[in-house]
């Protein structure tokens, strides 16, 4: 059951910084120090109330993350998004020197040991508080299971809330304080936070040893079933849109497509290199790095069927 089409929500931020009612004790400050290279774009999209809202992997400012609420550059109070993109083109066109972007961050998890009343506490497992904070473009993402009474992560998506704060095989216990069993009442209560305060705190029990981790391998595999039309991951989408912006300017600019067809005589030219490249870094789907196994090599697989054979 996925709980991206019910959450989410895209929001609007209508003051600066984090949710008013955000409790301070789920933000964090840090000073981050970078440096831009020549000809480098700043890569960084901020909303009216400053906060971080998209991000260029592939450049200086890629230290930031998603939802950091910037308050100062290099000492100086920002006082509006104008303000901040004014003083990022002002120290790119001063050369390249180091520069500090003081940030309020979201702790999107914090240990815990309190749990609801009456909640069995089982071996193998730590507790922590989750956030999800929400802001300008941003969306849930996740999706989430019932098994035995207890409410499973099945799925997160790329640079939503969710990826922050939850990895796949998560338990939800509690939304807002509010115990959850079933995937219903998890998602309203998700939903419901959202839309009224911004934020949302949730219980989450996260396995770490071997017996817990194969209770939740069981929880996600039991009844399983392949999600309708999963979205594409959002480098991958950026990607694309940057293709496709490339074909219709060269379109535009009335520059003839190359033809498909061989010609029968090939004229002998010396290999070229392109003098402007682009790295561009696909992510992997967000996981659990409990859940990942080992597979065995080529004679590790020999040596078990050696001793398996009879002798």
């Amino acid at each position: 059951m996925s709980a991206r089409a019910e959450a989410g929500t895209r929001s609007n931020q209508s003051g600066s910084g984090h949710p008013p009612l955000l409790p301070p004790h789920f933000v964090q400050e840090v000073a981050v120090e970078m440096q831009f290279q020549p000809e480098e774009k700043s890569g960084i999209i901020v909303s009216k109330g400053l906060l971080v809202i998209k991000l260029d992997q592939q450049s200086a400012i890629n230290k930031l993350f998603l939802c950091d609420f910037i308050t100062h550059v290099n000492g100086k109070a920002i006082e509006s998004k104008r303000h901040f993109y004014s003083l990022m083109h002002g120290i790119k066109k001063n050369g390249n020197a180091s520069f500090t972007v003081t940030v309020k961050r979201p702790i999107w998890n914090s240990p815990t040991n309190v749990l609801p009343p009456g909640y069995d506490r089982p071996q193998g497992y730590q507790y922590f508080i989750g956030l999800f904070v929400l802001y300008p473009g941003s969306y849930l993402g996740i999706g989430i299971k019932a098994y035995n009474s207890k409410v499973y992560v099945s799925h997160t998506e790329q640079n939503s809330l969710s990826a922050s704060t939850c990895y796949i095989g998560d338990c939800i216990v509690s939304v807002g304080g509010v115990p959850v069993t079933g995937t219903a009442e998890c998602s309203d209560l998700l939903t419901a936070s959202l839309t009224k305060h911004r934020f949302v705190t949730l219980t989450i029990e996260r396995a770490i040893d071997d017996n817990a981790v194969r209770a939740v391998r069981m929880a996600l595999i039991a009844d399983k079933t392949q999600r309708i039309d999963p979205l594409m991951a959002r480098d991958c989408m950026d990607i694309g849109e940057t293709e496709t912006e490339r074909f219709q300017k060269s379109n535009l600019d009335g520059t003839s497509a190359k033809s498909i067809y061989k010609k029968s005589i090939k004229p002998k030219r010396h290999v070229s290199v392109a003098d402007m490249s682009a790295e561009s870094a696909i992510g992997a789907d967000p996981y659990n790095p409990m859940l990942m196994q080992k597979v065995p090599g080529n004679m590790e697989r020999r040596l078990r069927a050696m001793k398996a054979k009879p002798q």
